[in-house]
């Protein structure tokens, strides 16, 4: 029996995921589903960050006490089963995070793709809101504006107009304002409302103009000394795209990453593992099943990188069987063990590997 996770298709927006059980029959129509994370034996569970869906990948889903979601519908997929779990679980498991997954008496455990990817929208955010306060320019604006009304209200009316006498006169040519006066005050109204305008309006800051350059007299500089090895190393092939265009596949990756140390991390080592594997590469498979396997132990990978799996027989059985299929010479001594083991084991899922896998 193998358990594969895998994004599913049919929903675009994301959200949702296929977890497979290989090789079984649907024990019941529907099941309730629980999801250990190895590293720490914590549950997945509901948080109070769940708020109308928008749920969060972090710490505060998971908890000690075990939690189960569902009922999830069991559906039967040829000679496997399916079950779709959605953002109830996919929004809170970070990608190559190792879980143990139980489907009712079904079990497994693997690394949560990356490529599975949550509900658009779901993610919490924590944005702040900036309330920006109105400008109130045009009060002034409109004051200044009532006041020159004022003041053409004052003054007499000429040409049939009343005067401040109250009587209606006609002004004689002498007292009436040149036109060129009016044009002035008039002019000089419109300024004054132009700048005051322009003085109330929200200022920008002031761009920065870069001193001009000054040049410089070239002088003649002594040869920098070449970094040792090491550094080399560190800044050149110490990284994911790097590792993967060294020519001479996983082996030659593998010195570089024991030359590298610690500097490569743990999911950059686990992809090189996951390309060389689905090459069936046997180096590759083998150390899948030790990964997997409590009895065997990768100095490289576990004690200096620090990637390692939950031990689990029945996904070390796969491994080892597909290892030995490819011509490793170690595997089937490693697979016989673990056959031992599953012998013993009386669960679904190390019966269905024992039968699947060990001769």
């Amino acid at each position: 029996m193998k358990l594969q996770v895998s994004p599913d298709e049919s929903r675009s927006a994301g959200g949702y995921a296929i977890l497979s059980f290989a090789g079984v029959e649907p024990p019941a129509a529907e099941t309730m589903v629980a999801i250990m994370e190895v590293a720490n034996g914590k549950w997945l569970a509901p948080s109070s960050l769940d708020d109308s869906g928008r749920i969060a990948i972090g710490d505060a889903n998971w908890q000690a006490v075990r939690h189960d979601f569902g009922p999830y519908e069991i559906l039967q997929r040829g000679k496997s089963i399916e079950i779709v779990v959605g953002p109830e679980i996919v929004n809170k498991i970070d990608g190559y995070t190792n879980v143990q997954i139980s489907a009712g008496p079904l079990l497994g455990t693997v690394a949560w793709p990356e490529d599975i990817v949550p509900l658009e929208g779901a993610a919490v955010s924590s944005g702040l809101r900036v309330m920006r306060k109105k400008v109130e320019y045009l009060a002034p604006v409109a004051a200044m504006i009532a006041t020159a009304h004022a003041t053409d209200a004052a003054m007499p009316i000429v040409d049939g107009a009343r005067t401040d006498r109250g009587e209606n006169t006609r002004v004689s040519e002498q007292t009436r304002r040149p036109v060129w006066q009016i044009a002035v005050g008039g002019g000089l109204l419109l300024a004054s409302l132009a700048t005051a305008w322009f003085f109330l309006q929200p200022q920008e800051p002031a761009l920065e103009v870069p001193a001009p350059a000054i040049a410089v007299q070239e002088t003649a500089t002594l040869p920098q000394p070449e970094p040792p090895p090491e550094v080399l190393v560190a800044t050149e092939i110490c990284n994911l795209t790097a590792l993967r265009a060294l020519e001479g596949g996983l082996l030659a990756q593998l010195a570089a990453v024991q030359t590298c140390g610690n500097s490569v991390n743990a999911d950059t080592l686990l992809t090189l593992l996951e390309d060389a594997a689905a090459q069936e590469n046997a180096a590759a498979l083998v150390l899948f099943g030790t990964l997997y396997d409590q009895a065997e132990t990768d100095p490289l990978a576990e004690e200096v990188i620090g990637l390692t799996f939950g031990n689990d027989p029945a996904q070390a059985a796969e491994y080892y069987a597909r290892a030995e299929a490819a011509g490793n010479a170690d595997a089937g001594r490693r697979l016989a063990q673990v056959c031992a083991l599953l012998a013993d084991a009386t669960d679904t899922l190390s019966q269905g590997a024992h039968d699947d896998f060990c001769p």
